[in-house]
């Protein structure tokens, strides 16, 4: 919890993973989210690093996950077209 609100967690757990590239395009992507305002992209908070895990605090979002959605082809293709663009307005 932060401030009384309920957050998500990204995690990376291989600790093979954690060579100083990948630790750093972690922290770029946290910090790409931060710099974005924008109701379809989830906030990101704080950076973890634990002892076999590092991690990053982001907005709790309720919902389906949406990669899975797409590899179970359970989108049609309206329902494909209306969610990617409403992810195309959050990053543009």
């Amino acid at each position: 919890r932060r401030t009384g609100q309920e957050m998500a967690l990204k995690v990376l757990r291989n600790q093979n993973a954690f060579d100083d590239f990948t630790i750093d395009r972690f922290k770029a992507e946290i910090s790409a989210l931060q710099k974005i305002s924008h109701p379809n992209i989830v906030k990101a908070y704080d950076f973890l690093r634990l002892k076999d895990t590092i991690a990053y605090t982001m907005e709790l979002v309720d919902g389906s996950d949406l990669a899975q959605m797409v590899r179970a082809r359970a989108l049609d293709e309206q329902e494909f077209v209306s969610i990617f663009s409403q992810v195309l307005k959050g990053i543009t």
